[in-house]
């Protein structure tokens, strides 16, 4: 194999003579074709920021491809690269990917790693036995060892970025922006967390919703696939309720679906029936689909629930009581 054949990085050649990822034991790490040409681009441009469109330009040449397609292959690629991948490839919010260009030497890791010194030998094997028993008991002693696991912390960026999407104003767009480079983050090293991807196709459906911020069939695209994918891969209740909320009132025609809003709306009451924000949800797409009676009962449900209802929840009441032929 040539130089011109081999891109090298961190341990590993991009082989480009059998069009392959190698480690250091020259062992295969398996990518899909569109993901090896990702990493081939990267590997060429190596220590450059390199664009999401740039990226698509050369790997999706003749096809439109979307910047979740991208996302996917980064994913794969992190995951083939295991431990090293955070460290090599570095995901530029809202610009694009950088491959790392300092390589890491793992001969010299293993070489200066500090070494083990063996344990004294104890003359008797009655005094091995005591020793371990000892051993144990101290294990055990310690805090949290006799108790359940403790659980992972929360993914700081997606709580941050929750934090920022949590009032929903459209004087806060600067929020929702960051909001989206923190999601970004998330879903790109994570692409199977729902409620990241819910989350930030919440941030293209805020776009749409404020007129001020000039959002248009591009960002409901965006929003409606992203959220989609949430509820495809297991999203919670709020995951249903958005999808509903954008089924039900998207500004373009072809993108109203009553029918999927009120199978979504049903969905998120049913994963969350004590939430009055799934319940109002609920209530106006009955009431913007002919269900009055049901709409009424509905946000009735979510009023006695909620003691400081937002003003939304007061105007589906008032649709709903207007639809009510009573």
């Amino acid at each position: 194999m040539t130089a011109s054949d081999a891109l090298r990085f961190g341990s590993f050649v991009l082989n480009r003579e059998r069009g392959c990822l190698e480690d250091a034991s020259g062992a295969e790490r398996i990518l899909r074709p569109k993901s090896y040409r990702v990493l081939e681009v990267l590997c060429e441009r190596r220590g450059r920021l390199v664009s999401k469109d740039e990226l698509i330009q050369q790997v999706w040449p003749d096809v439109i491809a979307s910047d979740d397609s991208l996302a996917q292959c980064v994913s794969e690629i992190r995951r083939a690269l295991g431990p090293e991948g955070s460290s090599l490839l570095r995901t530029v919010p809202r610009r694009g990917y950088l491959l790392s260009s300092e390589d890491i030497d793992v001969e010299a890791t293993h070489r200066d790693a500090p070494t083990r010194k063996p344990f004294a030998r104890v003359g008797t094997r009655a005094a091995v036995v005591v020793m371990v028993v000892a051993l144990i008991g101290v294990w055990w002693s310690l805090p949290g060892n006799n108790t359940a696991p403790v659980p992972k912390p929360a993914n700081t960026a997606l709580v941050q970025a929750n934090a920022l999407l949590a009032s929903r104003d459209w004087r806060q767009r600067g929020d929702n922006e960051r909001a989206r480079a923190l999601l970004e983050t998330v879903v790109a090293d994570q692409p199977g967390n729902a409620d990241a991807w819910a989350q930030l196709g919440l941030t293209y459906w805020l776009e749409v919703q404020h007129l001020a911020w000039g959002g248009g069939r591009r960002e409901m695209t965006r929003a409606l696939g992203m959220v989609e994918r949430a509820v495809a891969l297991g999203g919670s209740a709020r995951a249903h309720r958005l999808l509903a909320e954008m089924r039900l009132l998207a500004p373009f025609p072809e993108m109203r679906l009553p029918v999927d809003a009120l199978a979504n709306a049903r969905a998120a009451v049913a994963l969350g029936p004590d939430a009055p924000g799934n319940l109002a949800v609920l209530a106006h797409v009955l009431a913007l689909t002919g269900r009055a009676d049901k709409a009424v009962e509905t946000i009735e449900s979510a009023l006695r629930l909620d003691p400081d209802p937002p003003d939304w929840y007061r105007q589906v009441a008032g649709l709903s009581y207007l639809s009510h032929p009573g």
